[in-house]
């Protein structure tokens, strides 16, 4: 189970939006089950679940990952325990959506890699344990 409130943000957004499960579901190009899953925070949502929520609802993606942010286009605000170096970041990501954008392309690819390591570690493993039988 999750740990976070990414799972009540992401409910925050659906009932904001003033949508059911289903019809967010639909907009977001996922199942009713999987939406359920990430409210109930039985499964954390991939990098294009995130971006899409970002860029379908307009949500501020700092506050949607940490929770640390204020995203005025929805009103929500949070008491936050930002340093000056944080806030100056998320200000700026704020001010500078082709490096918002930059930076979930880069998350997306980070998570795409990683799966793509697991997948080729768990063929060298299948590979290594053939070639110890053989030999």
């Amino acid at each position: 189970m999750v740990s976070n409130n990414l799972p009540d943000r992401i409910k925050r957004i659906r009932m904001k939006a003033e949508q059911s499960q289903q019809e967010f579901a639909r907009v977001m190009d996922v199942t009713t089950a999987t939406i359920n899953r990430y409210e109930k925070g039985h499964r954390l949502p991939d990098a294009d679940f995130l971006d899409r929520l970002v860029i379908n609802f307009k949500c501020d993606p700092a506050w949607l990952l940490t929770g640390e942010s204020s995203d005025r286009r929805h009103g929500f605000r949070t008491n936050t325990k930002e340093n000056g170096k944080t806030l100056e970041i998320i200000e700026w990501l704020e001010e500078n959506p082709e490096a918002h954008n930059f930076l979930f392309k880069l998350v997306r690819a980070s998570r795409e890699i990683d799966s793509a390591v697991a997948g080729l570690k768990t063929i060298a493993n299948k590979g290594l344990k053939v070639f110890r039988y053989n030999h």
